[in-house]
């Protein structure tokens, strides 16, 4: 019992020590996707063949759609590399999940319910994912001015380029995807993804104690 008690504190510090190793696609694959998109821009620019290859890239960094883009891939590689030395340095990870962001996390647990967090959460996912479509809409459509005005016009584009009874099928299918989407929201329970690594309490450390159970 002993043996299995001190095997069970030894996962636990283990556990706690550095984040869990991602795998090599999982790490990738957001870069490897803005790699293609901003490649494919960048091979489809109506300048490629008049000026050299390194002023059409500039060209295309200088535009608000480059830029939004460069940062994204930029965060995105800050991000990984956060997460390289967190998976390989025991401090830096303490201080990381433990002190700044543990330190966030009470606050906001202390402040808003699990749900409210939860809503918030995906409002922000979401609203980073419009922001990337808007952006895509903004470089290749001309009449539209920033990446807000191509999300607000977006359904109007898109069945511009429709024929008229693919515009009529688009317009029942949008109110019915509405109408589903409200009450697919309205339906669902929040959900919480929760890794391995970040379950800290033990059933040892509860003993006793029913209601906790």
């Amino acid at each position: 019992m002993a043996g299995e008690q001190e095997s069970l504190n030894t996962r636990k510090r283990d556990v706690r020590q550095t984040r869990r190793r991602l795998d090599t696609w999982d790490r990738i694959k957001f870069l490897v996707f803005l790699t293609v998109v901003m490649t494919a821009m960048i091979a489809g620019s109506d300048d490629l063949g008049f000026l050299s290859l390194w002023d059409v890239v500039v060209a295309f960094f200088s535009s608000g759609t480059g830029r939004a883009l460069g940062v994204i891939f930029l965060l995105e590689c800050l991000r990984q590399i956060h997460y390289w030395f967190s998976e390989r340095s025991a401090g830096y990870n303490s201080f990381w999940q433990d002190s700044l962001f543990g330190g966030f996390e009470r606050w906001t647990q202390s402040h808003f319910k699990p749900w409210t967090r939860f809503r918030v959460g995906r409002f922000v996912r979401w609203a980073l994912y419009l922001f990337i479509i808007g952006v895509l809409v903004d470089y290749f459509v001309a009449e539209v001015q920033g990446p807000i005005q191509a999300i607000v016009e977006l359904p109007r584009l898109v069945v511009g380029v429709m024929p008229f009874a693919f515009q009529l099928m688009f317009g029942f299918l949008f109110m019915a995807v509405q109408f589903l989407g409200i009450f697919w929201l309205l339906s669902r329970g929040g959900m919480d993804v929760i890794l391995p690594e970040e379950v800290t309490t033990r059933f040892d450390d509860v003993w006793g104690q029913d209601h906790v159970l």
